[in-house]
């Protein structure tokens, strides 16, 4: 019996891990989800000090991206989030990458202001020539992207805070841009 009772809590104890594994990634993209990207983003932010480069978010957005479901269906969409999830892999592959729900993905970076200009720049530019096949029809899209750096002794909210304006900017400068967060926020 006691035997019995510690293989099922060992069992118990390997699936639990398993789940949480699971819990963390978005089953789609097979990129780290929200609740990932707020546990990193919260280490970061309790880690870093003012002798080191700045984290700074990149929030992206798919343009229009009800229109991708709406004109070819919702696999069709599918279909663009895992090839937007595997360009942003192959694009930025020391940055730690994430899908943040929907069409949006968040990209936690270190760096000053101009590798992170580079890294926005460089994701548009890969995104334009994306090109997702799908029942003989490309679908094409574009990203907006807000960005915020981390000002001393900001928390990781705020801070996620202002790369989300900095992204609804971008949206409502006419979409296909970046944009930075004014600091003041």
């Amino acid at each position: 019996m006691t035997l019995a009772l510690l293989v099922g809590l060992g069992g118990g104890f390997l699936l639990g891990r398993q789940y949480s594994r699971f819990a963390l990634r978005d089953p789609l993209t097979g990129l780290p989800n929200k609740p990932a990207f707020n546990q990193e983003l919260e280490l970061l932010v309790d880690t870093s000090s003012p002798s080191q480069d700045p984290l700074v978010i990149l929030f992206l957005d798919i343009d229009q991206f009800k229109q991708v479901n709406d004109s070819y269906g919702h696999l069709a969409g599918d279909e663009v989030l895992r090839q937007l999830g595997a360009v942003l892999t192959v694009t930025c592959p020391t940055q730690k990458i994430f899908r943040w729900g929907g069409d949006e993905f968040t990209i936690l970076t270190t760096g000053n202001k101009k590798s992170a200009q580079q890294t926005a720049e460089t994701i548009q530019q890969a995104i334009t020539e994306l090109v997702t096949p799908y029942q003989q029809q490309p679908i094409r899209i574009t990203v907006s992207i807000g960005l915020a750096e981390q000002l001393p002794s900001e928390d990781g909210s705020k801070l996620l805070s202002r790369a989300d304006q900095a992204l609804y900017q971008a949206k409502n400068n006419g979409r296909n841009q970046i944009c930075w967060s004014d600091s003041t926020l």
